[in-house]
């Protein structure tokens, strides 16, 4: 046992300055990897894992560890034939050491277990599920995310997991820091990325952490279309839950603005009928749709709508009578949907809606005036000012309700006016301006490197253009020649087909 201990913690964990140490630590990493899976090594550490687990420390022989843990998964699995064993469930002796080492693993070694890595978070994931205690698992998986992309900039399968179970277990706020994080790459299925550092080294520094986190690295599963819309579905479901109505809203126009070239998928199809209800909670109206939406989805979207439609129209006349009878015309429809809690808000939205209109255009008005434009039903003085005065608190609309002492007289609605310094004005706006100029920045240099990947560099491009007619590119080409038409051609296979 001394001897497989003495191999299994010769790569330690430490930082290294030159090239030269950088190529010594990797090829140590992939020996150390190499001789793990002979199967000799496989039954030794099996049988001695529970001794090797705790002389091994997480942090500093992080790939050593994941193997281990895994082997005395595996004898639990095999012995009592459960999978996950319940010695991996919340509270046991194995579910302590895979969230120790998930906690404090090293990430650099982690990319050369990176299936190891990712079948742990799944097998955390599965073990609290099973004993109803599926919100242990998401710190878990959260931190696990964070320290291997603090970015969190590459979109992999794990991300779609913790989205998952932060919507199931309304773990919402836990789910911010990963969600708010901006997604650049997908994973490539391949590892055909020249700028991985020093000699492609997986150890070394990265200007992209698409780099290392691809498909055969085992850091993420193969992803799909779907993965990729529930992802952002069930983010903007988590957004919708924190009424943060903007990003939900811009997480579903990622959803319905998917390309497709026949057929739509029901994701895209629930995800647009969110979308109109998030537009009206949101910003009071039906948003204009993204541009890049083409015709033929756009017609598919508001034939299979029709009902939300009618709503978002009453919404945007401005009549509560109208709204009223639409949502309860629709009752079934919405929750077999699951969108009775949007639906049902859209009442107060379009309330608040109402009384922000008539503060542009009247300083002061009785509330019984306001009552007909927010009631749906006709209701007393005293529940009309609860009813204002509940909106007032609740919504933060800046008005004032004045009570005069006179019986005869009515209470008053007083609109107040914000002026806000010019001095502050102007520095919000240098603030939003320069935040901007970041985000393009940010945005110019993801291109440049993205056109690096693809080889688009501007050579290129004039070189396809001058030898587009030239008969010789067939020839270079293996008799291939490129048109226009094979540049831009669309996709043959239906990547979006209803699930």
């Amino acid at each position: 046992m001394t001897e497989i201990l003495a191999r299994l913690t010769a790569p330690s964990a430490y930082r290294y300055a030159s090239c030269e140490i950088l190529e010594d630590y990797g090829r140590q990493l992939r020996e150390l990897i190499a001789y793990i899976k002979q199967p000799r090594t496989t039954a030794d550490i099996a049988t001695a894992a529970e001794f090797l687990l705790d002389n091994l420390d997480p942090s500093l022989h992080s790939a050593s560890y994941l193997f281990v843990l895994h082997a005395e998964i595996k004898n639990h699995s095999t012995k009592y034939s459960k999978h996950p064993p319940d010695v991996l469930q919340p509270g046991q002796r194995l579910w302590s050491k895979a969230v120790e080492c998930l906690s404090v693993f090293d990430p650099v070694q982690v990319r050369y277990a990176g299936y190891e890595w990712r079948q742990l978070i799944e097998l955390v994931a599965q073990a609290a599920q099973a004993t109803s205690k599926t919100f242990l698992a998401v710190q878990v998986i959260k931190n696990a995310i964070l320290r291997l992309d603090p970015s969190s900039s590459t979109f992999t399968s794990t991300h779609v997991l913790f989205a998952k179970i932060c919507l199931s277990t309304k773990s919402y706020r836990h789910a911010l820091p990963v969600l708010d994080k901006t997604m650049c790459y997908l994973p490539p299925d391949t590892v055909q990325c020249p700028r991985v550092g020093h000699g492609g080294l997986l150890c070394s520094e990265h200007e992209s952490n698409a780099s290392y986190i691809t498909f055969c690295s085992g850091l993420s599963a193969n992803l799909t279309h779907r993965d990729h819309l529930e992802y952002f579905l069930y983010g903007a479901m988590i957004y919708m839950a924190l009424k943060d109505w903007d990003r939900a809203l811009h997480f579903l126009s990622i959803v319905i603005s998917c390309p497709v070239t026949n057929a739509v998928s029901m994701i895209m199809i629930q995800g647009y009928k969110k979308w109109l209800l998030v537009s009206l909670l949101g910003k009071g109206r039906v948003v204009t749709p993204p541009e890049i939406i083409s015709p033929h989805v756009m017609k598919v979207y508001q034939s299979m709508t029709l009902p939300y439609r009618s709503l978002a129209c009453a919404f945007e006349n401005g009549d509560v009578k109208i709204l009223q009878a639409e949502i309860d015309a629709g009752q079934k429809i919405w929750a077999a949907d699951h969108n009775m809690g949007l639906v049902v808000q859209t009442i107060r939205a379009l309330r608040r809606s109402v009384i922000v209109r008539l503060g542009k255009t009247f300083s002061a008005l009785a509330t019984l005036d306001v009552g007909p434009r927010i009631a749906s039903f006709p209701v007393s003085a005293a529940e009309l000012e609860a009813l204002i005065s509940s909106m007032l608190m609740s919504e933060g609309l800046g008005s004032t309700l004045l009570h005069s002492q006179s019986h005869d007289r009515h209470t008053m609605l007083r609109f107040q006016v914000e002026r806000t310094p010019r001095s502050i004005r102007e520095g919000a706006i240098q603030f939003l301006i320069d935040l901007e100029n970041r985000s393009l920045s940010t945005l110019a240099c993801k291109i440049d490197q993205s056109n690096h990947d693809l080889g688009l560099t501007s050579e290129q491009l004039q070189f396809i253009r001058r030898a587009k007619n030239s008969a010789e590119l067939g020839y270079q080409k293996g008799g291939m020649t490129f048109s226009d038409d094979t540049v831009n051609q669309d996709i043959d296979e239906d990547i979006m087909g209803d699930h």
